[in-house]
């Protein structure tokens, strides 16, 4: 199979291996995301195809030498008899049509030279990096932070399987290889090309520039993506920040909130002015909706008790009764104000964690 699609067409592969990295990474970027992430799922799905695009087209463009080498190889032969040289590689009978039998004996020699060719630290990663997410998931779950361990214990999974059927993919090919040999040489097939007759795979050294380009690439469209799909959570951080500076300034002046405070012998009316026109100063650039609602109520109800302050003072000889109802309207509208804090307490939960 994966042979029939290094052939195919550069978009087609390309395709298929969006496809499989994204069916990889969906659920590991899924594992990993916080619950307090605000950003929704259009950014879970940008971040993931991003992830998927950047590593898809690293791959292409660094098995480029290895496709041409499998189209070298199936030149001249129909559909039927490419599949058939595809399959032979693997599994099935020896072809007994000598140009397929020599097809399947050179796609067996550069699928081993493949092998053969990496480099000793890639296969050396590809041993240990099993090992290595496994310890990531040990000390999460230490750490109690279950879901990431999780991840890691799936990801180190797949890994390890990956590692254990390429082993047993390259001991298949050389045992199917030597076979084809027998056959192509019993049968005067074309004598088959050893792996050096072959285009070499493409140096490490434009393998990490091609690795580096695209993942600067894929960094500078995440950073730009996460950016802007940030900015409701950005608006709401600082919108937040407002109303609860805003939250501060009213409740920390206990002198104009408790005790009979708009009688003549409290605070002077021009701190009373300057305590609500704070808070409006603070409530004025939140929006509407679940917080610009609240503190835009916040900052009328502060009028309305600079208000009852300013018409005690003008009228310091009031009866009794007249002082009294003043006084409890004023602290029906610091109850009222408390109520609407609490609404925008309940809205920030969570935003400044």
């Amino acid at each position: 199979m994966w042979i029939r699609m290094s052939v195919a067409p550069w978009w087609v592969n390309w395709l298929a291996m969006v496809c499989l990295m994204t069916a990889v990474s969906a659920p590991m970027w899924l594992l990993m995301q916080s619950d307090s992430d605000t950003r929704g799922w259009l950014f879970f799905i940008v971040k993931v195809t991003a992830f998927s695009v950047g590593l898809a087209t690293m791959f292409a463009l660094i098995q480029q030498p290895v496709r041409r080498s499998f189209a070298t190889a199936l030149a001249g032969l129909n559909r039927v008899q490419r599949r058939q040289a595809a399959t032979a590689i693997s599994r099935g009978d020896i072809p007994r049509d000598p140009a397929v039998l020599s097809a399947a004996v050179r796609l067996a020699t550069i699928a081993l030279g493949v092998q053969r060719r990496a480099p000793s630290w890639a296969k050396w990663f590809q041993r240990i990096s099993p090992i290595l997410f496994l310890a990531f998931a040990v000390g999460d779950f230490i750490n109690d932070k279950n879901r990431h361990a999780l991840a890691y214990t799936v990801f180190a999974v797949l890994l390890l399987v990956s590692v254990l059927w390429s082993e047993h993919v390259r001991h298949r090919t050389q045992s199917r290889v030597d076979l084809l040999n027998s056959a192509a040489s019993a049968a005067g097939a074309a004598p088959p090309h050893s792996a050096a007759d072959y285009p070499a795979l493409m140096s490490g050294r434009k393998q990490v520039l091609i690795a580096v380009a695209i993942g600067l690439t894929t960094a500078i469209f995440a950073a730009a993506v996460t950016y802007f799909a940030d900015q409701p959570n950005r608006t709401l951080k600082r919108d937040c920040v407002n109303a609860v500076h805003g939250i501060y300034y009213f409740t920390e002046h206990k002198e104009m909130i408790d005790g009979p405070t708009i009688l003549p012998n409290g605070p002077s009316l021009s701190a009373y002015q300057d305590w609500s026109d704070e808070i409006n100063r603070y409530a004025a650039p939140i929006p509407e909706g679940d917080i610009g609602v609240s503190m835009h109520r916040v900052a009328s109800l502060s009028k309305q008790a600079l208000n009852l302050v300013r018409d005690a003072r003008n009228d310091p000889d009031a009866p009794q009764a007249k002082t009294t109802e003043r006084q409890i309207n004023y602290y029906k509208i610091i109850n009222q104000m408390y109520d609407e804090t609490h609404q925008v307490l309940q809205a920030c939960d969570g935003v400044f964690h």
